[in-house]
């Protein structure tokens, strides 16, 4: 909820003296970061160090799992690929000419730097030298705090030295108002749909009054005239939903391959499972109900037709 950094003047220890005094502070996560050799990676790679529990940072894992101890690292499929690497595999990096002794343990979904980072614990750099010190601060707050009393509170601690902020939601804005264009969108190409649905049903209907007439001539009732009309509307609409419902997922799935792996990743599982088995069916019969009400003004005005009219005129 607040993400403090620090000025390289400011010591690690004393940020983490002030954060902890704080009684609102529930959890704190401190970030650094150190250029790594990978090999079979040409430039070298941007790694993500954490101290504390980063589990609940929120990083999507695709695959195997978060790093729970020095040693283990987490990467996007782009790395993975770059270097050959699978889960479990372990391999020799370096960081400022000196070696590391790291495992794969995980595949995360990270679009920042087309996939070329790495993820791990603070403790897995303890070798290194210079030490690697955070600079970034992760601070969940207790529920019901102020979080803006909390900022100011920190930041006159070392106005100068200390950037204190509350998570930067701006990037929800813009996703709030794509979604509303999509819905907008999608608003009005189910009105086409409908449209053309009833267009179709109702320009069928007029090429097939002959047939109707005579069925009317051999006795079928007007409402048994609307209920023809709306089942095979509706037929023709279940058939097309089966059909659809399947190439539409499929696709769907096609475009988040290739979106994902433009950014260097594979999709998590979790951007597939868009409906749940009770949409599934309803899709389908939702179109089922709209050609049927779409059917009904057709069946309706095939229904009133005069049959010797009808006849007459073919």
């Amino acid at each position: 909820q607040v993400v403090v950094t620090r000025s390289s003047a400011y010591p690690d220890s004393d940020v983490m003296r002030v954060l902890n005094a704080q009684p609102e502070t529930a959890r704190v996560v401190a970030a650094g970061g150190q250029n790594v050799i990978v090999p079979g990676v040409g430039d070298p790679v941007n790694t993500h160090l954490f101290r504390g529990d980063s589990s609940r940072l929120g990083y999507m894992v695709v695959a195997g799992r978060w790093y729970s101890v020095p040693g283990e690292v987490v990467a996007p499929a782009a790395l993975m690929h770059d270097a050959h690497l699978k889960l479990g595999d372990s391999f020799t990096g370096s960081a400022n000419g000196q070696p590391l002794q790291l495992r794969l343990v995980g595949e995360t979904y990270d679009i920042n730097n087309l996939g070329h980072s790495l993820f791990m614990d603070i403790a897995t750099m303890a070798s290194v030298t210079p030490a690697v010190v955070p600079f970034l601060y992760d601070v969940t707050l207790a529920p019901g705090s102020d979080v803006a009393a909390y900022v100011r509170r920190v930041a006159a601690v070392e106005p100068d030295l200390l950037d204190v902020r509350a998570s930067d939601t701006s990037i929800i804005a813009p996703v709030k108002i794509i979604d509303l264009v999509l819905l907008i969108l999608a608003g009005v190409l189910a009105l086409i749909g409908v449209g053309g649905v009833f267009n179709t049903l109702l320009l069928n209907t007029r090429e097939r009054i002959h047939d109707t007439a005579t069925l009317k001539a051999l006795g079928m009732s007007p409402r048994q005239v609307i209920v023809m009309v709306g089942a095979s509307a509706g037929l023709l609409a279940l058939v097309g939903g089966l059909v659809a419902m399947p190439v539409g997922l499929s696709l769907h799935h096609v475009l988040n391959d290739v979106i994902s792996n433009s950014a260097g990743n594979e999709t998590p599982p979790v951007a597939y499972a868009v409906f749940n088995g009770y949409e599934l069916v309803l899709i389908p019969l939702l179109g089922v109900g709209v050609a049927i009400a779409a059917a009904l003004i057709p069946g309706r005005w095939a229904a009133r037709t005069n049959v010797v009219e009808v006849l007459h005129a073919e």
